[in-house]
């Protein structure tokens, strides 16, 4: 028996308490820990695969080196491409394990200061950035278009993202938040849900209505699988994420990967790239869960900045690396390996300094994460 447990007996004793019980409330919490590290490494991964789609720079260094380009083009296309996906279905399980329709309020009040305020006020900087940057020399330059400053150009680039726009991803999330009363009633009996899901995975796979729906609602209507699925696994197959043998779905998500793969890509079956992602993201999840992985650092919970500077950096970096380094694809291919280096470190950077010193400010550019 180990020092703990004898501690754990004696108290339990003189409280009048069940060790059992103590045992098996430290057992939940420890695994409850370890599964939001895991959590903490799969965004971190998933937020560096984001950065890796921005930082592609073959419109920029115009001189190609074939074995870079079509290396940084298969990583891009065909792996980085899981990240989006792997968000979906992880905000969508995150929001509905062990939801209740009381929770609804609750979880609504916070995605408005986790999602809401933080996506209107980088909104805002950005269209400020945009409008002061092209009045600067040189830094102007790195600009194609004017800026007009008026009421509509505000409200489309506060509101509609119209000059962050990464920032797609946070507003179907909103939506999708926001939707939580209607998605939860349609998931919430077991058999009604899986069906519910099957039909939208249906859907989309076969493109039926795709070339009836407008643009901006069939994107939404096509991400809104990977949502789903995600939230139909937190509401009724939770424990089906941290499963005792995880080799097992590694094995299984590698071998679907590999066929939708081959079948969306090789054979261009163009419904088969939503098995793939999902497969894809699924096996990185549960090679997150079979490896043994150290407790996740401080910087790896910036995701929400880093997912937010990131595409003015790469962009800005990639241009002065083209500016002052040549044109080349060798030089391409070394900023693509530091663009998410460098990104990782300044936000380290600005977070130290704003936690300090501007604490309520470093809360809402980070999302309260």
């Amino acid at each position: 028996m180990t020092f703990q447990q004898s501690y754990d007996k004696i108290v339990a004793v003189i409280c009048g308490v069940d060790t059992g019980l103590l045992n098996g409330k430290r057992e939940r919490a420890m695994k409850e820990e370890t599964f939001k590290n895991k959590i903490l490494w799969y965004n971190f991964i998933m937020c560096l695969l984001v950065v890796c789609i921005h930082a592609q720079n073959m419109h920029i260094f115009l001189e190609p080196v074939p074995w870079i380009n079509h290396s940084i083009s298969f990583f891009v296309e065909r792996i980085a491409c899981l990240a989006v996906p792997g968000f979906f279905m992880c905000s969508g399980y995150l929001f509905y394990r062990n939801f209740t329709w009381e929770k609804i309020p609750e979880k609504l009040k916070r995605r408005v200061f986790s999602l809401v305020i933080p996506f209107l006020v980088w909104n805002f900087l950005y269209y400020i950035f945009h409008l002061t940057a092209r009045q600067v020399p040189y830094l102007g330059q790195l600009f194609d278009t004017a800026v007009p400053f008026s009421l509509q150009e505000f409200i489309n680039a506060v509101l509609f993202y119209k000059y962050n726009p990464v920032f797609w991803f946070m507003l179907y999330l909103i939506l999708f938040s926001f939707l939580s009363p209607v998605i939860y009633g349609l998931l919430k009996q077991k058999w009604i849900g899986l069906c519910v899901v099957i039909a939208v995975f249906i859907l989309n796979f076969s493109a039926i209505f795709t070339p009836y729906l407008p643009i901006k609602v069939n994107d939404i209507f096509s991400w809104s699988t990977y949502y789903f699925i995600g939230s139909y696994i937190g509401i009724h197959w939770k424990k089906s994420v941290s499963p005792k043998k995880s080799y097992i779905p590694v094995l299984i998500f590698f071998t679907g990967s590999c066929i939708s793969f081959l079948l969306a890509f090789v054979y261009m079956q163009t419904g088969w790239v939503y098995i793939y992602k999902i497969c894809g993201a699924a096996f990185l999840w549960y090679l997150i869960c079979m490896l043994p992985l150290p407790e996740a650092r401080t910087w790896m919970k910036n995701t929400f900045f880093i997912y937010a500077v990131h595409q003015i950096m790469a962009l800005f970096l990639n241009k002065m690396g083209n500016l002052i380094l040549g044109n080349s694809m060798y030089i391409g291919g070394i900023m693509f390996l530091m663009i998410p280096v460098i990104v990782t470190v300044f936000s380290y950077c600005v977070e130290k300094i704003l936690s300090k010193y501007c604490p309520v400010i470093w809360k809402i550019l980070s999302g309260g994460r």
